[in-house]
């Protein structure tokens, strides 16, 4: 640290000499990150976990949600800095500013019991506590290391938790996909280490990554060439811990006020929480805590945030994810005014997001419709004709015609 902090050498000479040995220089890593002071790509060789933790996401949801993207992204570079971005603070007022702004995007997902319910495939369940989509890059990374041993990740789906968002509720729910003989098997527990009294990031960062790596390296080497399923009750914010709780009067806390019990059935129009059937449990819509402050360093659950309520979905098998997609150009050719490609892409595998690269900068994909796909804004150059549509590991070219003119109107037309 006093070499990164020495004016005349700095960080990025200092990260000459950092190893991925001790905790402490992993932590120094993820502190430098957080405060902007090296890039990811500093840390890809050196704390390759924290690099595929941090990478961009590309969750595949219908074109209406393709915002919680964006969100997911913002959320770990605010867990990373201990600070809420910008963004996010606009995002969560924005999709969770009242009841019915929430209930818009969360009914917009099923329940992993719904989703898996007829999925006679499945032989064998897992369940991690407090796994959240924020950590779908990691365990993408993780299992796709066991690519040798025949073991391949098929599918990823994303999958709402019940209201509240503890585990109670939803390991009930969980267990009901097994038969009544059978207990759901736990391999994992982020939900215990989000509530440890000693934590300070970037400690429990580390221990998080390092614990989410264990635990699916430890479901694998049990894998037996069954199919599975690693399923979650629940994901964790850490935003909570860094804003102040409302205080409200007149309930009683629980999960450090991300769920208030009220003490009457008494109606109280209030945009700070969702209010559930009973009338008297209330889960806060944002990071804010309906009572007291979350204490400092503990991750949490039990509201409506995104990384509360959305959990991933892995199906693991000996057998490669499908590969017979196939990809047809919908715009041969574009202009300045709608600067997009689109694709028909069929028998997408769930466990990649489609993106491009067009004049050596990559643009995300979103989910229009049935099978059509459509880039983000690009930036066109008319010498450029050339886009690169990129599926997992395989990269197909493409050529399309680029009009950049703008054609005025005449302004003496009658």
């Amino acid at each position: 640290n006093s070499i990164a902090t020495n004016p005349e050498r700095g960080y990025q000479i200092a990260m000459k000499y950092i190893t991925p040995l001790t905790y402490s220089e992993r932590q120094l890593m993820i502190e430098w990150l957080g405060q902007g002071l090296i890039s990811r790509e500093k840390i890809q060789s050196l704390y390759p976990e924290l690099y595929s933790y941090t990478s961009v996401s590309n969750l595949n949801v219908d074109a209406e949600n393709m915002w919680i993207n964006s969100y997911i992204d913002e959320y770990r570079k605010s867990k990373i800095s201990n600070r809420p971005t910008d963004l996010i603070s606009q995002l969560i007022l924005d999709k969770n500013s009242s009841s019915a702004s929430f209930e818009m995007w969360y009914n917009n997902f099923k329940t992993v019991k719904t989703i898996l319910h007829n999925r006679e495939d499945i032989d064998v369940y897992y369940w991690i506590d407090g796994l959240g989509v924020d950590w779908i890059p990691l365990v993408k990374r993780v299992i796709a290391e066991k690519k040798e041993q025949m073991i391949f990740l098929n599918e990823i789906l994303i999958a709402r938790s019940l209201l509240p968002t503890k585990t109670e509720i939803n390991k009930k729910d969980l267990q009901r996909l097994l038969p009544k003989d059978k207990v759901l098997e736990k391999s994992g527990d982020l939900d215990g280490l989000a509530h440890r009294t000693d934590n300070i990031s970037p400690f429990t960062i580390n221990k998080e990554v390092e614990l989410v790596r264990k635990s699916i390296e430890d479901i694998l080497n049990r894998y037996i060439g069954k199919k599975i399923a690693i399923i979650s009750d629940h994901g964790l914010t850490y935003l909570s811990q860094l804003v102040q709780g409302k205080n409200m009067a007149g309930v009683e806390s629980d999960h450090h006020g991300r769920i208030a019990i009220r003490k009457t059935t008494t109606e109280i129009t209030d945009n700070s929480y969702y209010r559930l059937d009973d009338k008297v449990t209330l889960c806060a819509l944002k990071h804010e805590s309906l009572c007291a402050k979350v204490p400092a360093g503990q991750g949490i659950h039990g509201g409506c945030t995104p990384e509360e309520t959305l959990v991933p979905i892995f199906i693991i098998s000996s057998c490669p994810a499908a590969t017979d997609w196939s990809a047809e150009l919908i715009t041969p050719e574009i202009n300045a005014t709608e600067p997009r490609v689109k694709f028909a892409i069929k028998n997408l595998p769930s466990t990649y997001m489609p993106f491009i690269r067009y004049n050596n900068t990559r643009y995300k994909m979103r989910h229009i419709l049935n099978d059509v796909y459509e880039s983000e804004d690009m930036i066109l150059d008319a010498n450029v004709t050339d886009v690169i549509l990129t599926i997992g590991d395989v990269e197909n070219i493409v050529k399309i015609k680029i009009s950049t003119g703008v054609i005025e109107d005449d302004l003496f037309a009658m």
